[in-house]
């Protein structure tokens, strides 16, 4: 990838007429303008996850999809590429190039408390206006060209859910927002990280006033915080499904459940098939855990062998 720049540097920036728009994407305009006005851009359908055990450590809840077709693809794929040309802040570590769930964790290893909060329903709640809003007010795209870009990027009124473009328009339809938090946690003394939607706060303390005014910024933009959770003394914390252990990231009870529950079954199924495909399962899992309890993932990996001879030779730990 090229070297990135400010936004004020991106070939979006002050972008004044749609033809200029379809040079920059590499499309015809009739097409674009095709795109933008066709009801059928999308594939649509409710995903129902196909747990691999009943057990409540597996099953997942259904969730809608809005899958984008070939040609919009193509179009969503250019934004997002140019998109990620634009420099980013050190606390966005979704959608961005070396980051990942587990920098979003170190960030806040050796803190006394934590604070964490994400926004429901976030992508069906950033509205065409809000993305409207990034292309013309930060951006200072032409009106019509934020109009047929937004047109574009957004299925019938909000963000799509199955989209490449969406982890990182979420991030900038909200930039405002976000840096907001930002501004307010270093006032605090506090280290703030952004995973798609999932915001952490830590530092030496975090007090419950402290936290409503968090909740009080993510509602003044027109969100509902969720899932919040305080963290006051050096326990284990969670964090983007990583568990914080003083100053090693770990893996979380839970994960060492599943890796349990995994186990007994393949004990139990008589099925190859049905065998085989656990094992894989199991297999994944334990190279997941290597990477943050190499012991762990060991011991398992010698379970595995003993118990999954379908996946003896897919195992090395």
């Amino acid at each position: 990838m090229k070297t990135k720049y400010s936004l004020s540097q991106s070939p979006f920036y002050k972008l004044s007429t749609k033809k200029k728009l379809a040079q920059l994407l590499g499309q015809p305009l009739a097409d674009l303008q095709a795109l933008a006005k066709s009801n059928g851009n999308y594939n649509v359908y409710t995903l129902l996850p196909k747990s691999k055990l009943s057990h409540p450590y597996f099953v997942k809840k259904e969730r809608q999809v809005q899958e984008v077709r070939p040609h919009l693809k193509t179009v969503h794929t250019r934004i997002l590429n140019l998109l990620k040309r634009i420099k980013t802040p050190t606390y966005l570590h979704s959608a961005t190039k070396g980051k990942s769930y587990k920098t979003n964790a170190e960030s806040h290893l050796n803190r006394n408390a934590l604070y964490k909060v994400d926004i429901k329903s976030f992508y069906e709640s950033i509205s065409f206006g809000r993305i409207y809003h990034f292309f013309h007010e930060i951006m200072k795209c032409n009106e019509d060209v934020a109009h047929l870009l937004t047109r574009l990027c957004a299925y019938q009124r909000n963000l799509p859910t199955g989209s490449c473009i969406s982890p990182l328009l979420s991030y900038w339809t909200n930039v405002t927002m976000f840096d907001d938090l930002y501004i307010f946690s270093r006032a605090h003394g506090l280290t703030m990280t952004l995973y798609v939607d999932d915001l952490t706060f830590s530092g030496n303390e975090i007090s419950k006033r402290t936290c409503f005014e968090i909740d009080k910024i993510i509602a003044g933009y027109g969100y509902k915080p969720h899932k919040q959770k305080q963290y006051s003394t050096k326990k284990t914390k969670i964090v983007t499904g990583l568990a914080l252990c003083n100053d090693r990231l770990d893996i979380p009870n839970k994960r060492r459940g599943k890796i349990r529950v995994l186990l007994e079954a393949i004990s139990q199924e008589k099925d190859a098939a049905k065998k085989e495909k656990l094992c894989n399962s199991l297999v994944g899992m334990t190279y997941e855990a290597a990477q943050f309890n190499l012991r762990y993932a060991q011991i398992i990996a010698k379970k595995v062998r003993k118990k999954c001879p379908c996946a003896r030779q897919h195992i090395t730990i």
